[in-house]
């Protein structure tokens, strides 16, 4: 009995499955529901990555920054990157002049800091260690920062899959074109992200090659001429990623549940892309881009997680006009008003409530998915990818006794697993509510065994669901979607005890966005858009209600006719709207840059 009293549930679970099949089932993800890692990753970090895969292929691998640039960080492994570091060795180039001496290099290191690179934390000074370039041109690619692609947690590579849109095989090959221009491609003309930020780039037939050629005679900015030196330095792109690693180097061809979520993110990017990639100043262009990265990611990830929340209840994912995005109350205050910025985090904790049942929902797919291998034999199995909807279907079929004797079977092989662990978890003298759910027997066993994994893997599974929803809102970067702070959690509690709280804000940088991309219905084709109208863009399309409560949520009209007049303020402040009278239908949006469509 000390024995038993003395393994962790993760051996328990191992003694009853055997150790392989606990290692597939004590996991937080599922790749075919979320085609991503659940952790933390830096939503403002993904584009040069995306950049290096449209051009090229593949995944990134490890690249020249630290060789170059660095200094030993003692392990023999990495090396320590400082602004002070890189700014030394460009300022001895002959191509970049006037930085001589402390000062210029000073100089110099303060340019890097504000248009190239970014130290740990977003810490000023010139002797941090840098994690970020910045997307300021192409070149920026082959800066390989964050020094391991891994660290992304796949966004870029789900992104890519996303926009590329190939319609079949499991990784991306440059031979098959997509549904979009946002194909792999050797002409950066081609692809409506690589054109925005290829100026001066000379096109190679082979788009692996690892020198490119850049026109010095080329008219660019300073922020982009300073990345192109920082390439020229280290004389090549990264490799491939080592094809030992666990994934390969190859891109998997893995698409989003959320269809209708995904394909608004594509046709947004693609619209503004075209329409201000070559109008709007970089250094207002890259915020809004990244903004628009939040709202496109989040919605994509949250619309999936509604998919699942209906699939728990049916066994059946929402078909394409039936997918919904999650609403929620947007503080148009800034966090300036009191009750509008409580009404926003009502409504974001009511989602991160949610939230907590996808670590039962993906553990519950996990077990269903090991199980269908062996126990469906009347059809083939699904693909993964794509899409992986349709095994995803056939695992709610599965779940809900649909395919008859598959589904006894199963139900009666889950059960035997969930017995035991109980059994043992009863024998060990732990977790007592997870023992009494799994002989719960009024409810399917791969529902029961799910959620007691789920639950014996504890708090932090679903912390890390949460962290990547904050990620997508990019809560940590000045023109995120939302904003955070502690509160203490009871009243009554001490005050050491405290929890996060989250409201969504809408920064200068997503308006600016918002504005100038739904001024165009298409490519090629704008439209007059009035306030009215956008704000139900804004609740049709994003999930986020300003004028209007959300469902189930109350809100008194005086504080929604509040919330709505600061963010007319705000537009009117920005330049982006015009009123002919006070009228709600007189009042219309209007730009501030001249489109390119060209």
């Amino acid at each position: 009995m000390a024995d038993a009293a003395s393994k962790t549930p993760k051996q328990i679970l191992e003694e009853v499955l055997g150790t392989a099949t606990a290692k597939l089932f004590w996991t937080k993800n599922y790749q075919d529901a979320f085609p991503l890692s659940f952790d933390d990753f830096d939503i403002d970090a993904i584009l040069p990555a995306m950049l290096y895969m449209f051009r090229r292929g593949f995944r990134r691998g490890a690249g020249q920054f630290g060789k170059v640039f660095g200094e030993s960080a003692g392990d023999g492994k990495h090396a320590i990157v400082t602004m002070r570091n890189v700014a030394l060795k460009l300022g001895v180039r002959a191509d970049v002049e006037g930085f001589e001496g402390a000062v210029g290099g000073n100089l110099l290191a303060d340019l890097l800091l504000a248009f190239s690179l970014q130290n740990r934390k977003h810490a000023p000074g010139r002797d941090e260690p840098l994690i970020r370039a910045f997307p300021s041109h192409y070149m920026a690619s082959w800066i390989d920062l964050p020094i391991s692609v891994a660290n992304l947690r796949g966004v870029p590579e789900m992104l890519v899959a996303l926009l590329a849109q190939q319609e079949s095989g499991d990784a991306l090959d440059p031979k098959m074109k997509g549904r979009t221009r946002f194909s792999i491609t050797h002409d950066y003309a081609a692809n409506d992200l690589l054109r925005v930020f290829s100026a001066g780039m000379r096109t190679s037939d082979d788009p692996q090659r690892l020198q490119e050629d850049f026109d010095e005679s080329s008219l660019i900015g300073v922020d982009q001429l300073l990345t192109v030196r920082i390439a020229h330095e280290m004389k090549e792109a990264p490799r491939r990623m080592t094809e030992a690693r666990a994934q390969g180097s190859g891109i998997p061809n893995r698409r989003p549940l959320a269809e209708k979520a995904a394909d608004d993110f594509s046709e947004d990017l693609r619209i503004f892309l075209r329409a201000y990639g070559q109008a709007i100043p970089r250094q207002s262009f890259l915020p809004m881009l990244e903004t628009a990265f939040c709202a496109g990611l989040s919605n994509v990830l949250l619309s999936t997680a509604e998919m699942l929340y209906v699939w728990r209840e049916d066994g059946r994912l929402p078909q394409r006009r039936e997918q919904q995005e999650t609403a929620l109350f947007v503080d148009c205050s800034d966090g300036g008003d009191y009750a509008l910025r409580r009404a926003s985090e009502q409504s974001t904790d009511e989602c991160m409530r949610r939230l907590r049942a996808i670590p039962a929902i993906l553990s519950m797919l996990r077990i269903l998915d090991e199980r269908a291998v062996y126990r469906v034999k009347s059809q083939p199995l699904p693909p993964h990818m794509p899409s992986a909807a349709a095994r995803i279907n056939l695992l709610g079929d599965l779940l809900h006794g649909r395919m008859m004797k598959e589904s006894e079977r199963t139900d009666e092989n889950i059960d035997e697993w969930a017995q035991k662990l109980g059994e043992q978890l009863r024998d060990a003298g732990q977790h007592e509510d997870v023992v009494d759910l799994l002989n719960a027997r009024q409810k399917p066993a791969a529902e029961r065994l799910g959620t007691a994994i789920a639950m014996l893997m504890g708090e932090k599974s679903v912390w890390d669901t949460v962290q990547v929803i904050d990620s997508a809102w990019g809560i940590r970067i000045p023109h995120g979607m939302a904003r955070s702070r502690r509160v203490h959690a009871d009243q009554t509690a001490p005050r050491s005890r405290t929890r996060v709280v989250r409201s969504i804000v809408f920064s200068d940088a997503f308006l600016d966005f918002a504005v100038h991309r739904h001024l165009f219905k298409t490519v090629d084709k704008q439209r007059p858009l009035s306030f009215v109208r956008f704000l139900a863009i804004l609740r049709e399309r994003y999930g986020f209600y300003v004028d209007q409560a959300p469902p189930g949520q109350s809100i008194s009209g005086e504080l929604l006719q509040k919330n709505c007049a600061l963010l007319e303020s705000r537009l009117r402040d920005l330049g982006l709207l015009v009123g002919v009278n006070d009228a709600e239908s007189m009042k219309f949006l209007r730009p501030r840059f001249m489109a390119r469509t060209a």
